[in-house]
Formats: C-alpha cells, structure tokens, sequence
C-alpha cells in the first residue's frame, strides 16, 4: 500500500493525537523534528548517526538525471500548448506579472530547478522574458545539456554580478534559506521592482523554525527552515518592499503540520519595491 493511501486511512480511523503517535513509527511523517536553524537541526542528525544523508551530491544526482529526462521536451510540451505541464506556482507568476506591463522583462529565478520560470511567461506572456537562473551546480549541468539552445534561458551557480532584474521569483524556494539577511544582501543590487514567492510554506503562528524534510524516496534529509509569514511580511516591509498580493496557494494542511502538529499553510506572495 502507498503510503499517501495509508495516511489517510489511518486520519479517518484514528483521532490526530493518536495518528500524531503512530506516524513516526511507520515512518509516515514527511518531516522530522523542530530546530532553532539548520546547524543545529545538522548537529542534532549527527548525534544519531544521520548526518550521512544530508546533502549528499552523490544522491541528488540520481535525482538530478531523472529529471532531465522529464524536461528534456518541456520546451516543445509549451510551444504545443500542453497545459497540463503548467504547476499551480507558474500559473500564479504569470497572473502575477500581468499586472506589470513592460515591453520586456528580466528575471532572476533563484532555486528553479530544471523546471524554470521562463517557459510558463515566455509562452502566456507579450514581454520579451529573459531569464536566470541560479542553482546547484549538478543543475546546471544537466540545464546546459537540454537548454542550450535556448538564448534567452541561462544559468549558473553563483549569483550574477552587475546585472539588473525587473522581478526576482522565489518558487517554493525560500524554504531551503535560513538566513535572510545572507539572501537579501545577494539580491538587493539588482533593482528589483518585484519579489515574488510562490507555493512556499510558511506557520501561521509558531515562531520561524527549521526542520528537516525527507526528500528523494527518503534517501536523504533536507534542511527546510519554515517562515512565521507576519515576521517574513514585516522583515520585507523594512527594507521597503510593500506586500500587494497575498494568497493562498493550497487550502488543504500542509505535509509539515501533518508531521509536526504546527499550523501552517502554503503561500504565494507578491513584494512590490517602495519608491523612497
């Protein structure tokens, strides 16, 4: 039985405190434990013998060749108008930059993966799109195989220098930064009009917290640091970047309050830059 199957079984059979106690020990829970930041949650996997499965490259490379093979033709799926390749996050990013007409516009797409922005806004939008993306290395290797002939689509695994983005997107990316200031100070020169987040998770209440979420068929563990969204919201309002557009972007409990019993939800979020 898959274990999406068994979970639910179990939620309609038992009370949430006894399927709170019954999850862990058959390991139905998605993620583990509630740290202070991701070195301690490091630290605290060492302890019990786990550190080995954080951030193995060696691992995320299985998952990496896998999924250049699904995105080999994601270029042709969009010039075919097949929109069931388009996710919930695209859709919102392309609703979103609507709002902001220009003859042209430059992203940066910060953890996009290989599967970037670029096609859902080149393909829906008027705009000439030119979009980067930064990424882990292994990433961009296997982007520089299925998109190189794409002149608009670059990457690379440092953050450009002396470039200008109208919008930098965050696509259920933020997650994996525990340290705000550290990726603000990266993107601040940019002269970014607009930051956009989307699909992210965030608590509703709980203070911002790290934890750590089994990733690749639970091979390894990846530190994800969960937001408080009024404490996120206010720390952008202070380096003048207004809040215009906050929604839900999944209504249901998130995997993360399944697991841990703390509230949380799923967010899309459009930061528009104060002009001072």
């Amino acid at each position: 039985m898959k274990k999406k199957s068994l979970k639910k079984i179990l939620k309609k059979i038992f009370p949430q405190n006894v399927y709170n106690t019954l999850a862990p020990c058959l390991n139905l829970n998605d993620y583990i434990g509630v740290y202070d930041n991701q070195k301690e949650l490091k630290i605290n996997l060492s302890k019990k013998n786990m550190s080995q499965i954080i951030g193995d490259n060696d691992v995320k490379n299985e998952h990496v060749i896998a999924q250049i093979e699904k995105n080999r033709n994601l270029s042709d799926d969009f010039k075919n108008d097949k929109r069931e390749t388009w996710t919930q996050r695209e859709t919102f990013l392309c609703n979103a930059l609507t709002l902001f007409p220009s003859k042209k516009m430059n992203i940066l797409d910060i953890g996009g993966g290989l599967r970037p922005c670029y096609f859902t806004l080149n393909y829906s939008l008027s705009q000439n799109i030119k979009c980067h993306v930064v990424e882990f290395e292994n990433i961009v290797k296997g982007a520089k195989e299925i998109f190189s002939d794409i002149p608009n689509l670059t990457y690379s695994s440092e953050y450009p220098i002396n470039e200008i983005f109208d919008v930098i997107y965050f696509g259920s990316s933020i997650q994996y930064f525990d340290d705000l200031d550290k990726i603000f100070n990266k993107i601040k020169n940019y002269q970014s009009k607009i930051i956009v987040f989307s699909y992210s998770p965030f608590a509703e209440e709980h203070t911002t917290f790290t934890t750590g979420a089994y990733t690749f068929h639970r091979k390894f563990i990846t530190p994800t640091t969960i937001y408080n969204i009024n404490q996120f919201i206010d720390y952008f309002s202070k380096k003048n970047y207004e809040l215009i557009n906050k929604s839900l972007s999944d209504v249901s409990n998130s995997p993360i309050q399944d697991s841990l019993g703390i509230k949380t939800r799923t967010y899309n979020l459009v930061f528009k830059k104060d002009i001072v």
